[in-house]
């Protein structure tokens, strides 16, 4: 949860969703049909052919996260 004051509370045992696409600030990626880059909604991201490309079901746990940034430091 976030709250107005930008405070971040995270219940110790979640998951967060992941998008099928590389995150990018490129504004024509949507105009050009790309808007799965932006959308992390399972509902929307079942159906893209690249569900899955990075993790599976394009799911995370907060464990899986940690090892992620750690392997980025």
């Amino acid at each position: 949860m976030v709250t107005d004051n930008f405070d971040v509370y995270m219940y110790r045992d979640g998951y967060l969703r992941t998008s099928s696409e590389p995150f990018s600030l490129n504004l024509s990626d949507d105009v050009e049909g790309n808007s799965m880059v932006h959308l992390t909604n399972y509902c929307m991201q079942k159906n893209s052919e690249n569900l899955g490309r990075f993790e599976e079901g394009n799911t995370l746990s907060y464990d899986e996260l940690q090892e992620c940034v750690r392997a980025e430091v």
